[in-house]
């Protein structure tokens, strides 16, 4: 993947996290503050595409520099309207970028593409005459992996693509309920706190 391709995404991402935060802050301090809620949080997920492509590229500050701005974004959306663990019956489940940007780890995946589509022309790339990364009409050429069959996906320090992140972390249960002490009953609404809290920093399982 070209570094300069993904210099511009992860700006990219850092810019719109901040459109979103910028706009969500006016929406507060008006009368459609409601409608802010929204737009916070998917300011976060830009502001963890943001570390994810910062980090691929090699920019340290430049990941320190969105990650900040997560945080930013994180204790106000706690602060203003709450945040609760995704819930399904008495099982529990970490969704927020906030929360799961913090553990360094991607995804990848194993599998056989038995075609290639080019994003140009829509034609199997054996066929198509566009060049993948050249710009057509203002619009990166890209490929397409298409009806692909997944063999396997291993936990790695540095995925290949940025975004092929974890987005849903399962909790269990025993470790939340020893936490959450003894009035914790199983299947009722668990708040998380963690975007109120200072941030220990980052995880990188594998250093």
């Amino acid at each position: 993947m070209a570094t300069d391709h993904v210099k511009e995404v992860a700006e990219e991402r850092l810019d719109r996290g901040r459109e979103l935060l910028v706009a969500a802050k006016v929406m507060l301090d008006g009368p459609d503050g409601e409608e802010a809620e929204p737009v916070l949080r998917e300011s976060l997920a830009s502001f963890r595409g943001a570390m994810d492509w910062f980090e691929a590229a090699g920019m340290d500050e430049d990941f320190e520099r969105a990650h900040s701005e997560l945080h930013e974004a994180g204790r106000l959306v706690r602060t203003r309207f709450g945040c609760q663990l995704d819930q399904q019956g008495s099982s529990y489940f970490i969704t927020c970028p906030a929360d799961l940007a913090h553990v360094r780890v991607g995804l990848s995946p194993a599998f056989v593409a038995r075609r290639i589509e080019c994003t140009t022309c829509g034609q199997d790339v054996a066929v198509c005459p566009h060049i993948k990364g050249r710009t057509y009409d203002g619009v990166r050429c890209a490929h397409r992996l298409m009806e692909l069959e997944v063999e396997e996906v291993s936990l790695v320090a540095y995925p290949a693509q940025p975004d092929a992140r974890i987005v849903k972390q399962s909790l269990d249960l025993q470790e939340l309920a020893q936490s959450l002490g003894a009035e914790f009953v199983p299947g009722t609404p668990v708040s998380c706190d963690k975007c109120l809290l200072p941030c220990g920093g980052v995880r990188r399982p594998w250093g």
